[in-house]
């Protein structure tokens, strides 16, 4: 047979993707074995899919910005609104020292919440109470997630906002240099 591409040549084999008679030439052309029509096939399949990744890292990276953005709006809102009541409760003592601690301490407050709400469940100590018959019982169960709240959200409330600060940079990093490719 002769190769379909140099007539005046005789083939030494076929192509692997459509079965044309190629030359010596024309099979050692390609690495992949394939004729030049194949190979041009094979590099656009390989050019879609590159292309489809990257849309697709483009659309989770732009996802992983909008969530980490909401997750810092969050951050900030839940302080600024616990925030400004400890304003308006330190505001009764006219003392600008004391309007900042209680605006720190109750922006603090959910934080702090959020992290021994587990580690002490009111159920469990008013369920105590009811059984003892003690309502003293329950509010110290109470006032100690409380004070423990305030007392943890001191530190955990900076670390979180930097934590999601941060969170939101590298997803803007991340989104830039993959548009970037």
């Amino acid at each position: 047979m002769k190769c379909y591409y140099h007539e005046s040549k005789e083939g030494v084999g076929t192509c692997k993707g459509c079965g044309k008679s190629l030359c010596k030439s024309c099979i050692d052309k390609y690495e992949s074995g394939l004729c030049e029509s194949c190979e041009g096939k094979r590099l656009k399949k390989e050019e879609d899919e590159v292309l489809n990744q990257k849309n697709e890292l483009k659309r989770q990276a732009n996802y992983n910005v909008e969530v980490a953005k909401k997750q810092l709006k969050k951050t900030i809102i839940k302080s600024v609104i616990f925030g400004v009541i400890g304003i308006f409760i330190g505001a009764d003592s006219g003392n600008i020292g004391n309007i900042i601690l209680f605006m720190y301490l109750f922006a603090a407050l959910p934080w702090g919440w959020s992290f021994v709400k587990n580690a002490i469940d009111t159920g469990e100590w008013a369920f105590m109470a009811v059984l003892t018959n003690s309502i003293w019982l329950f509010v110290f169960g109470v006032v100690l997630k409380f004070v423990l709240a305030f007392l943890i959200g001191i530190f955990v409330m900076p670390i979180s906002i930097i934590k999601a600060i941060l969170n939101f940079k590298n997803a803007k990093n991340v989104e830039k240099d993959i548009n970037d490719l």
